[in-house]
C-alpha cells in the first residue's frame, strides 16, 4: 500500500521530516557514545547511524516535491519497511563485532593513554597509583593495554616513559613510601611477593626480564591463593634512576 499524499506538499513532507529530526538527534548522541566514550573511538561506524535521517529526509523531500496524485517508489509503505529491516540486520552485524572488538584489541598507542585510564574497564585500585596523564616532560612513551586476554581471561595494563630527574626523584620518594616490597626481579624474595621475570616484558620486549638498574616497587597485590601468583591481582612500578626511566604494571587474571 502506498502511503497517501495528502492535498499540500508541506503537510506531506511533515510526518518524515518530523521522524527524519527525530533520528537526527539519535544519532548524534549514538555518535558521541561510539566516538567519545569507547578506547577505540567508531568515526565510520558511528556514521551509518546517519542513515535513518537521511532516508527520512529524502522522503520529506520528495513529498515536498510531488504534485498532488503523484508518487515516488520512496514513498512506498514496503520501501520504507525494506530500508528498516536491512538497515536493523546491518546493525546487527556490526554492533555485536564492535564490542568484541572492544573487549579483546589491544592498546598500543600511548597517544591513547588518557583515554585508557579514563574510560577502561580496568580495576581502578589496581592502577589508582597510575599517572592520569603523561608528565610534560615524559618522553619515549609505551602503553599496552589488554582489556582481555582470550583464553585466559586476566587484564594487563602497563605504560612506561623517561623523565627529567626531578619527576623521576618524585616518584621514587612516593613509591619509597608506599610500596610493600622493594627490590630487583633476580632477588631471592621477589617470586614471594609476585615480582617475576619478565612481567614487564610487554614494554621492554624481553621475557628474561629487566636490568639490574631497575628497582620494582609492590604496590598492590593479591594471589589467587597464598603463595600462588599463577592468578592474582598486582599492581607493580620499576624504576631505573640511571635511565630516568619509570614503568607501570597491573595484572588482573
Amino acid at each position: 500500500m502506498k502511503i497517501q499524499k495528502v492535498r499540500s506538499g508541506s503537510h506531506a513532507a511533515a510526518c518524515p521530516a518530523i521522524i527524519a529530526g527525530v533520528f537526527f538527534a539519535a544519532f548524534l548522541v549514538v555518535y558521541w557514545l561510539l566516538t567519545q566514550k569507547v578506547i577505540h573511538p567508531h568515526y565510520y561506524l558511528g556514521l551509518t547511524f546517519a542513515v535513518p535521517s537521511l532516508f527520512f529526509a529524502v522522503l520529506a523531500y520528495w513529498s515536498k516535491r510531488q504534485k498532488q496524485d503523484g508518487s515516488h517508489p520512496l514513498l512506498t509503505g514496503y520501501s520504507v519497511i525494506m530500508f528498516v529491516v536491512m538497515f536493523g540486520l546491518m546493525m546487527l552485524i556490526a554492533v555485536p563485532c564492535m564490542l568484541i572488538h572492544d573487549a579483546v584489541a589491544v592498546v598500543t598507542d600511548a597517544g591513547s593513554y588518557e583515554r585508557v585510564i579514563k574510560l577502561s574497564c580496568f580495576q581502578h585500585d589496581l592502577i589508582a597509583d597510575f599517572p592520569d596523564k603523561l608528565p610534560k616532560d615524559a618522553e619515549d612513551a609505551k602503553l599496552y593495554y589488554s582489556p582481555f586476554a582470550i583464553g585466559q581471561g586476566g587484564q594487563e595494563i602497563a605504560v612506561g616513559f623517561r623523565a627529567s630527574t626531578d619527576t623521576i626523584d618524585g616518584y621514587l620518594n612516593r613509591f619509597s613510601q608506599e610500596a610493600s616490597w622493594i627490590g630487583t626481579e633476580s632477588d631471592a624474595a621477589a617470586t614471594r611477593h609476585g615480582v617475576y621475570s619478565g612481567e614487564f616484558s610487554c614494554l621492554e620486549g624481553s621475557v628474561s626480564g629487566l636490568t639490574e638498574d631497575f628497582k620494582v616497587y609492590v604496590i598492590s597485590g593479591k594471589p589467587y591463593r597464598s603463595g600462588d601468583w599463577n592468578h592474582g591481582e598486582i599492581s607493580l612500578v620499576a624504576i631505573s634512576e640511571e635511565k630516568s626511566e619509570i614503568l607501570f604494571w597491573a595484572s588482573n587474571w
